[in-house]
């Protein structure tokens, strides 16, 4: 049996902004998933576990939590600017490389923008 090279893999390419965004994307939805049955599991304490959901409130308005909640809208956000920029594809425009790039980076800006927002909306001011 003849041994064929193997075709070049991760460490061979540069990342580019467009492979990242693509990465980072399937992983922003596994924390999305992780984050909702967190949120999930907040209410359903509301009901079940009145004492208990005081406990997790009391953490979730510590400056721990608030990190940990700006985190998740930092993903949430990521995940939606991402999401739009696919959607567009779909439709078949925005595939030349100088809008490929215009589109990650204003889902990019745009994920920080609407973060930086709902922070100041739910704090009414940065952490």
């Amino acid at each position: 049996m003849k041994k064929r090279p193997l075709s070049p893999h991760l460490q061979i390419y540069k990342p580019q902004l467009t492979s990242v965004l693509s990465i980072l994307h399937r992983f922003s939805a596994v924390l999305m998933l992780g984050g909702l049955m967190a949120l999930v599991g907040y209410f359903t304490t509301l009901v079940l576990l009145p004492t208990f959901f005081t406990m997790v409130h009391s953490f979730l308005t510590s400056l721990t939590g608030k990190i940990l909640v700006s985190l998740f809208l930092l993903v949430f956000w990521f995940f939606v600017g991402t999401s739009i920029r696919y959607l567009v594809w779909d439709t078949g425009r925005g595939f030349s490389l100088q809008e490929v790039y215009a589109s990650g980076q204003f889902a990019v800006l745009m994920t920080f923008v609407l973060t930086a927002f709902t922070i100041l909306a739910l704090w009414g001011k940065l952490i």
